[in-house]
């Protein structure tokens, strides 16, 4: 048994997910790159295109091959020099021919995942971060500029120093960023979400008062019901936990037990049902957690007090059949209607 956990474990965790898939990923983002930028590099086809397409064609048969060891057949593995630029350090002991292959595999190895990866692999994404913040630290010290700005210039600009700097910050790069496809894509989303958390986290606030009456409380009254909140919570936190190990007929029915406790409970010690309302959205609504308490056990009073503002009316849309309308929908033309409600 234990030597078949650890063949298992061989096959799942080997490279068949990680190295070996990301490894072909990576050789045909660079090949798609290389191969654009090929009049810029001098590079002649037949010497540089053609080992990426065979790399490309190896890797499938590499995935498999890492599959079929995990079943205990003898299959061949990637060669170390496609993905580990190690193996392609020139010794003393080389021949011509060596060399050459060595300096050839050395200028595609496939020894990072492209950029785009960083939203697939968490440690890969704050390792790229880190390095990005202490380029753009170093390049605001030594060129009053970010790194970002300074490479959208234009290279003939570029002093000597700021060359240099381009130049090892994309060799040291931990993740590969030319321009395959997906790359693209990823920059494309990024600059379209760009800021849109901090936009979103200072937008108005919403006033939650509008569900509020003018009903005044006690401060004995808010703290009595405070516990029976704390209380509601730790109930809620104990049956998602049961849930987990138990099966229930109806998870709703045992849900409802829990507010319609809470709520008799609540109403024994404020009995005002405006008064109570009040408490549990000043409870809920100042802390940043769900406001499901307040719906659940004032929720009829919350709708009583937005139709009073209201003068008792409900707004509904309808489609309309003429052309009057106030709005279209799917191609559909409604007009809003109002319902007076009587709820006293």
């Amino acid at each position: 048994m234990p030597s078949l956990i650890r063949e298992d474990l061989e096959g799942a965790t080997s490279r068949v997910y990680d190295l070996v898939t990301d490894y072909e990923t990576h050789t045909a983002w660079m090949k798609c790159h290389t191969t654009s930028a090929q009049h810029l590099k001098k590079l002649d086809d037949d010497m540089l295109y053609s080992p990426y397409k065979y790399r490309e064609t190896e890797g499938s048969e590499d995935q498999q091959n890492t599959i079929d060891r995990a079943k205990g057949i003898i299959a061949k593995p990637m060669p170390e020099s496609w993905y580990n630029r190690r193996a392609n350090i020139v010794t003393s002991d080389d021949n011509e021919e060596e060399v050459g292959r060595k300096n050839l595999d050395m200028s595609i190895v496939a020894d990072k995942k492209p950029y785009f990866m960083i939203y697939v692999y968490p440690h890969l994404k704050k390792e790229y971060s880190l390095y990005h913040k202490n380029a753009d630290f170093e390049s605001y010290t030594y060129f009053d500029k970010g790194v970002d700005e300074l490479e959208t210039e234009d290279e003939k600009n570029w002093t000597d120093e700021e060359k240099k700097f381009i130049k090892y910050y994309k060799i040291l790069m931990p993740v590969g960023c030319n321009p395959c496809v997906v790359n693209r894509i990823s920059w494309l989303f990024e600059n379209e979400f760009n800021g849109y958390l901090s936009k979103l986290n200072n937008a108005d606030v919403f006033d939650y008062k509008i569900l509020k009456s003018d009903t005044l409380y006690s401060s004995k009254n808010y703290r009595q019901v405070l516990q029976l909140y704390n209380e509601y919570i730790m109930m809620m936190d104990t049956l998602h936990k049961r849930m987990r190990v138990e099966r229930f007929d109806d998870v709703n029915l045992e849900r409802k037990k829990i507010v319609d406790y809470v709520q008799a409970e609540c109403l024994k010690v404020c009995t005002n049902e405006e008064e109570l309302c009040n408490i549990i959205l000043d409870i809920c609504y100042t802390k940043e957690t769900s406001k499901q308490f307040a719906w659940d056990i004032c929720g009829e009073q919350i709708v009583k007090n937005l139709l009073r503002k209201n003068g008792f009316e409900l707004s509904y849309p309808e489609l309309s059949d003429n052309e009057s309308t106030d709005f279209t929908y799917m191609g559909y033309g409604f007009g809003m209607k109002c319902l007076e409600v009587d709820i006293e």
